[in-house]
């Protein structure tokens, strides 16, 4: 395997899978690539364009902080490991890195997240990188 992606978020479920990846890819020979992915700020009426801008970042430097420390922790399995802080939903996103990405060949989330509300309203992410991958999908419990 060239690249394993790990669909990161910081729930307890997360970073069940972030171990487990860590390890199949220090087993493997492959690069984790740790990605977190940050939903879109919404705006609603009252709060002005600067406080969104200024909330936006804030979610950007603590994501890239959270990746940081776990990259750092995971790092005891002897994986190579790569860190990535993206925009986006978070199921979009994963879609399109395993697509784009010809090294990625196992895509790995827990079984689920932080999203409670996103989940009942949506599905949760792995639901929807299961049935929607076009490489192979590990969930972990």
């Amino acid at each position: 395997m060239s690249k394993i992606l790990l669909g990161y978020d910081g729930s307890a479920e997360a970073k069940r899978a972030a171990w487990k990846a860590a390890e199949l890819a220090a087993f493997r020979g492959a690069t984790l690539v740790v990605a977190q992915i940050v939903s879109p700020v919404f705006v609603p009426g009252e709060m002005s364009i600067l406080a969104a801008s200024e909330l936006a970042e804030r979610q950007l430097l603590d994501a890239g902080r959270e990746v940081g420390e776990l990259t750092r922790d995971l790092a005891a399995t002897g994986a190579r490991l790569d860190g990535a802080v993206i925009r986006g939903g978070p199921a979009p996103e994963l879609l399109r890195i395993a697509e784009d990405d010809a090294d990625v060949e196992l895509v790995v989330v827990g079984r689920s997240g932080k999203g409670a509300i996103a989940r009942a309203l949506l599905g949760s992410v792995s639901s929807r990188l299961a049935h929607a991958c076009v490489k192979p999908v590990l969930i972990v419990p």
